[in-house]
This record gives C-alpha cells, structure tokens and sequence, in this order.
C-alpha cells in the first residue's frame, strides 16, 4: 500500500504504510527506500537520505536506492557525495 499511495501522492498516507511496514519487518529494504521516496516528496530530504542509506545497507542489489540517494544529493549540492553514491 505505501507505493500505491506514493504512486497517487497521498504522501501521508504512504509514510504512514511504509512506517508499519518497517514496524512488522524491520529488515525490509524496499520499506525503508519507498518511504525515503515519500520523505524526499515531502520535502524532508535528511529522512529521506537516512532511509535510503539503510535500505542500501539492508539489500546492495536494489540500485534504484543508491541513484535516488545520489539525486537527492546532488538537489543539496552535495556533489562529491552524490558521486559516492553512484559507484
């Protein structure tokens, strides 16, 4: 439900589903990346960073993670970090 509702814009019904999603299974990458994508809609670009980078941490395979972090990263002007993220 988080990503339907990302998907529709009901942000803070999304950040609530993806929150109880890493409730019930705290290793769930995908949870923390999609609610790090509703963080970063809200304008909430730390959080977002923070779930993003667990996600990363929680399932390397998932690349989507590591570019959206880079993304929001270069948005802060955080070049060499965002360079980091893409390698």
């Amino acid at each position: 439900r988080c990503l339907s509702n990302l998907r529709m814009k009901s942000l803070e019904n999304a950040l609530d589903d993806c929150s109880k999603a890493i409730k019930l299974s705290p290793k769930l990458a995908i949870a923390y990346g999609n609610r790090g994508a509703t963080y970063y809609q809200l304008g909430s670009f730390e959080a977002a960073l923070e779930d993003l980078e667990m996600a990363i941490k929680l399932d390397k395979s998932l690349n989507r993670f590591s570019f959206d972090k880079a993304f929001i990263l270069t948005q802060l002007n955080r070049f060499e970090e965002a360079l980091e993220s893409y390698n």
